[in-house]
């Protein structure tokens, strides 16, 4: 792509849409390409979007290429700099622009020109009216998998604090032996209060015969 389409250039294609800035058009390629209004005739042409149409096909010359952000500036001007007298006439007649010029009133005015600073995005001068081949299909955010990842790790600590609380509970086994033990201790306690009765009860049975 970037042999395809660097500085200098010249490519054919076909209009997508004219808007207010300047005309869209299409390429093969997955790029936002554009012409500024200024880069259509030497003069100024308030009613363009009426006599530029989409599907007509155009010549031009690229002035910009950004190879990460895939856009593409062309121009008309700079494509005719170096054509006959009678493309350019063609050129005029074909699109009925309301002036004509001469190979010189562009010579000169590719010479006077300064590359415009054309910072664009076709969605902010379209909305959602781009041609499908233009745009491919966009990639998740980030953001997006970050919530999937705080989602998991939240999952993962609330599955962990139920193993957690899982083995801080007993069983009903362990309730079971904790309260059989708790009755036989009572019971052994029982037990050993009885005799204790007992054998004082004798004893002083044994010091009332004595005493007899």
């Amino acid at each position: 792509m970037d042999n395809r389409y660097k500085r200098g250039t010249e490519t054919d294609f076909k209009i997508f849409k004219p808007i207010e800035k300047g005309i869209i058009v299409e390429l093969p390629d997955v790029v936002d390409s554009f012409i500024p209004a200024s880069q259509l005739a030497t003069g100024p042409i308030r009613n363009f979007n009426e006599l530029f149409k989409t599907g007509d096909k155009l010549n031009a010359e690229v002035i910009e290429f950004d190879k990460n952000n895939k856009k593409i500036v062309l121009s008309v001007i700079e494509y005719l700099k170096d054509k006959e007298q009678s493309d350019i006439d063609a050129y005029i007649d074909r699109f009925k622009l309301p002036k004509k010029f001469t190979v010189q009133d562009v010579q000169e005015k590719t010479r006077s020109f300064e590359q415009e600073q054309v910072d664009f995005r076709i969605e902010d001068i379209i909305g959602e009216d781009v041609p499908e081949v233009n745009h491919p299909p966009k990639e998740e955010q980030p953001k997006a998998e970050e919530k999937k990842t705080e989602a998991k790790a939240e999952k993962k600590v609330e599955e962990v604090k139920e193993e957690i609380k899982e083995d801080a509970t007993p069983s009903l086994e362990e309730k079971a032996v904790e309260t059989h033990d708790v009755k036989d201790s009572e019971t052994k306690d029982e037990e050993k209060k009885e005799d204790s009765e007992k054998s004082s009860e004798e004893e002083v049975e044994e010091k009332t015969e004595e005493n007899k």
